[in-house]
């Protein structure tokens, strides 16, 4: 669980500095802004994304101080490629050949990610320590030699895992029973239930602990907000070309609101992109991160109002109508 929530930590961070790179090139060609200002924002962006990579590398200091080395992550990599399938190709190809990755004793099971890292029947939960650290140690090369002799396998899975990833966005996990994923026997005894007492409960009782929600209703109401949102979002980069093409000038404003809706779609394609490629297909993933599109959208419209103006309009003919019906 500790290691689940450093991986997308270090996810964030990663989308985080993609965007700060992609806003200093957008704030570039915003003429009308001043200097001061870009590097104001700047130098507040480089701060806090300076203050995370400090708290992360101080959590692997103390960690080391205290239990005598630092955190490792497991092998996402490695399941990930097998579970996709170029590496069992590689596998299949190499090891009979006389390569010495620990996985060849595993090659001839089909697995997913999850089941080859968490399962308690997978691979890697029935390793012994020494064996999970040999496994973790020959990712780098492992991963490296399959990239290079299936480089579009590795490519076409990645993109495939990254399309099925954006469009994940609803909290599907939401519904899965805590009481059936906390019964397995390797997390029964564990210190967990001290600290989340609720979780016996939950055992105790299945079915207790899921959302009386409907997961479609949820999931329907989520798309429907979204597409929504996309299409303002859509709507407001053909009004901001048509202004730019155009005669008229754009306010600075509006630009801003342009520059930050498009990074926006940057970041939930990167984080699509990232999680999907190097974790698998999560529903946790994306939507932790997709109602920024709604936030983008609102913005976009409160710095000029195109979709809410019409609304109006509507509105007002059909008052206009009805009034004169009555007259």
């Amino acid at each position: 669980m500790q290691r689940a929530a450093r991986l997308i930590v270090l996810a964030l961070l990663v989308v985080a500095v993609a965007l700060t790179l992609a806003g200093i090139g957008a704030t570039h060609f915003l003429r009308s802004e001043g200097r001061l200002l870009r590097s104001r924002a700047l130098l507040a962006t480089a701060c806090a994304l300076g203050v995370a990579l400090a708290l992360h590398f101080a959590f692997d200091t103390a960690a080391e101080a205290v239990l005598g080395t630092s955190p490792k992550r497991p092998p996402l990599l490695t399941a990930r490629v097998i579970a996709d399938g170029p590496g069992r190709l590689y596998l299949d190809s190499a090891c009979p050949k006389g390569a010495t990755f620990i996985v060849c004793a595993y090659r001839g099971r089909t697995l997913s990610a999850d089941e080859f890292l968490w399962s308690s029947a997978g691979v890697f939960q029935t390793m012994s320590v020494e064996q999970r650290l040999r496994m973790i140690d020959e990712e780098p090369r492992f991963v490296t030699a399959v990239a290079m002799h299936y480089p579009l396998s590795v490519l076409k899975a990645a993109v495939a895992n990254a399309v099925e990833q954006f469009v994940l966005v609803w909290p599907a996990e939401a519904w899965m029973d805590p009481g059936v994923s906390f019964s397995d026997p390797a997390l029964s005894g564990a210190d967990l239930f001290q600290v989340a007492p609720f979780l016996s409960l939950c055992v105790a009782n299945l079915g207790s602990c899921v959302p009386a929600l409907p997961e479609a209703l949820i999931a329907s109401s989520i798309a429907i907000t979204l597409l929504f949102s996309f299409a303002v979002i859509a709507a407001h980069f053909v009004a901001a070309w048509r202004r730019t093409t155009g005669t008229q000038q754009g306010n600075s404003a509006y630009k801003r609101a342009i520059v930050f809706a498009s990074l926006i779609l940057v970041g939930l394609v990167a984080n699509a992109g990232l999680c999907g490629a190097i974790s698998g297909p999560h529903t946790r993933y994306q939507t932790r991160v997709v109602w920024l599109a709604v936030l983008a959208a609102g913005v976009l419209e409160a710095a000029y109002p195109i979709i809410l103006s019409r609304f109006r309009r509507l509105f007002a003919r059909a008052t206009a109508v009805e009034h004169t019906s009555r007259l």
